[in-house]
């Protein structure tokens, strides 16, 4: 799967973004890293990413205004790092915000597999 390219928006912080970017991209993955809700949003409108990651360590309450908003648009698959997390649709896992990137893929991957995303 990793010669198959995914558009990934990943929201979280900007050093826990560049990693992943570094990461994904490793996989032949394009990632846009957003940190707050103007450029996720504006991010998530104007390129339509095949899966976004949510980093809800440090600011819950903004992720979950930014969920909130992508899932008023579309049902996009969304990973979303956390601890805990009241709502989850079949779109949509939780994990950890310690998973390491690399199984952080793995993930991307599974999600990709079964909403047959990449191509």
């Amino acid at each position: 799967m990793s010669a198959e390219t995914l558009q990934i928006l990943y929201v979280g912080n900007a050093m826990d973004s560049q990693t992943f970017k570094e990461c994904a991209e490793g996989q032949g993955w394009y990632v846009n890293a957003a940190n707050t809700r103007l450029q996720a949003l504006g991010m998530f409108i104007n390129y339509f990413p095949q899966v976004v990651v949510l980093n809800a360590l440090t600011d819950p309450g903004l992720i979950e205004e930014i969920y909130e908003h992508i899932r008023s648009v579309d049902s996009t698959p969304v990973i979303i790092l956390a601890t805990e997390w009241g709502m989850v649709d079949g779109a949509t896992r939780v994990v950890r915000p310690d998973i390491p990137f690399s199984t952080l893929t793995f993930v991307i991957q599974e999600l990709a597999a079964i909403f047959s995303l990449a191509g």
